[in-house]
């Protein structure tokens, strides 16, 4: 990492990149939960891209609480380099070699990138990123916050970790209410109901996007109405996510 002062960063999310940041920016956004420890990130003097987990001293930053005067915020993103695709950009995850300074992210032609070596990068990450989609990348505070921004949002691919930590979440906060009725069960009964009516909608919406994930429809939550469809949701929702862009949008193991 940087003294925090140069804006020398970039970052990969999904498919677009975004950038130059400075170092301070980079752990800020960290600590949001924006940059995970398996996205992609590069700086000038960096032939390619690498793991934010590898850059200990970004985490050290993320973990201090944040200057009460911290309000940068990130420019948009820059375009595509010529004759290359922005989606190539998270595909270029290989170890980190030192080289000169440099001005242009690796995704271009700046750092003679053939297509082979592209392919072979490619390879090489889905296979890493497949290793780690439902690991503690996907955490549980990560997983509430993503089900809870997308309340309403039917579209798009949840992974494993998502659904299922959002489960968990709802499993806990039932065993709260289990102990709460020892104290008061008129109250116990009163929360219950405000927390059911609280997590039908997002439910439903996470329940779609991870069948989106497997390359099914929403449309098959119906099945719950009979106790054998039950079972096949449930089988459903436990397998991995389908390789690459389906039907419903990008993979989402990133």
């Amino acid at each position: 990492m940087s003294d925090g002062s140069e804006k020398i960063w970039w970052y990969a999310v999904g498919q677009e990149k975004f950038g130059p940041c400075t170092g301070g920016e980079l752990a800020r956004l960290a600590r949001k939960g924006v940059v995970m420890p398996d996205t992609l990130v590069w700086r000038e003097g960096m032939t390619e891209w690498v793991r934010a987990s590898k850059l200990t001293k970004l985490w050290e930053r993320a973990t201090q609480p944040p200057a009460p005067h911290a309000s940068e915020q990130l420019p948009p993103p820059p375009p595509a380099a010529p004759g290359r695709a922005v989606a190539a950009v998270p595909e270029l995850e290989v170890a980190h070699r030192a080289q000169g300074p440099s001005s242009v992210p690796p995704g271009g032609h700046a750092h003679g990138w053939s297509a082979g070596g592209a392919a072979a990068a490619s390879r090489s990450s889905r296979a890493g990123r497949r290793s780690s989609s439902d690991d503690g990348s996907a955490g549980f505070l990560w997983a509430i916050q993503q089900c809870f921004r997308k309340y309403f949002d039917f579209s798009g691919r949840a992974r494993r970790a998502e659904y299922w930590y959002f489960m968990l979440f709802q499993f806990l906060l039932n065993m709260a209410l289990l102990v709460l009725t020892f104290v008061s069960q008129s109250l116990a009964d009163n929360l219950s109901l405000v927390l059911s009516l609280a997590f039908l909608i997002p439910n439903f919406a996470v329940s779609a996007r991870r069948l989106h994930d497997v390359g099914r429809s929403g449309w098959w939550q119906l099945l719950y109405i009979t106790i054998i469809g039950a079972l096949v949701l449930l089988f459903w929702y436990v397998q991995p996510s389908e390789e690459g862009r389906n039907d419903y949008g990008e993979d989402p193991t990133w």
